[in-house]
């Protein structure tokens, strides 16, 4: 039994090594290195992106990696769940639009269900609304079935989120310093500087 509890120790006292080790590594990327790497992976756009507002460009990607990624660190399969969760957001906003007028609550909805919330709706958009239920009417028969808001959702998700927009909230993995297969905010930050100067 005393074994396990001097093995328990040891471990505990290791874990701060543990996190100085991993930082230490990223330290010890020279700026030179760093730069190397960022004219390699960095489009000129994108620089010019970052630069121009370089607190919100940092405010985002913290945003990114707190929310998804693991302590302050983010991979690419975490960002790949950012990016599925940001399709799932803008699916469930545009289904929002007309379950609003499921006024039964079958997900079926109809002509007369469509014509109250575009009658209560503002005079912006009431044509907006219309035209919604017209689009997700893939059949013609004046009513929106669950399938049928369930693909227009889709739809409309991916043509929002296009392969630019996914582009970039995959770009933090340009940030990967010293190649660990992570972006940790520390990397990030410090690339910011070297690219835009300190911020």
């Amino acid at each position: 039994m005393r074994w396990w509890i001097a093995a328990l120790s040891l471990v505990c006292c290791l874990m701060p090594w543990r996190a100085s080790l991993a930082h230490y590594h990223i330290d010890h990327v020279t700026d030179e290195d760093a730069r190397a790497v960022l004219d390699e992976r960095v489009s000129g756009g994108m620089v010019q992106r970052m630069c121009y507002n370089p607190r919100h460009f940092i405010r985002q990607a913290t945003g990114q990696i707190l929310g998804y990624g693991s302590d302050t660190k983010i991979s690419l399969a975490q960002i790949e769940i950012a990016v599925e969760a940001e399709l799932a957001r803008l699916r469930a906003k545009e289904m929002r639009w007309l379950l609003e007028a499921d006024l039964d609550s079958n997900l079926i909805i109809s002509a007369d269900e469509r014509d109250v919330l575009v009658h209560a709706a503002s005079a912006l958009m009431r044509d907006r609304l219309f035209r919604l239920h017209q689009l997700a009417d893939t059949d013609g028969d004046a009513s929106v079935s669950l399938a049928e808001l369930q693909f227009y959702a889709a739809r409309k998700a991916e043509e929002i989120l296009t392969p630019e927009a996914r582009a970039g909230l995959r770009a933090v993995t340009a940030f990967d310093l010293n190649d660990d297969g992570w972006t940790a905010l520390n990397e990030v930050m410090r690339s910011v500087d070297l690219l835009c100067g300190a911020v």
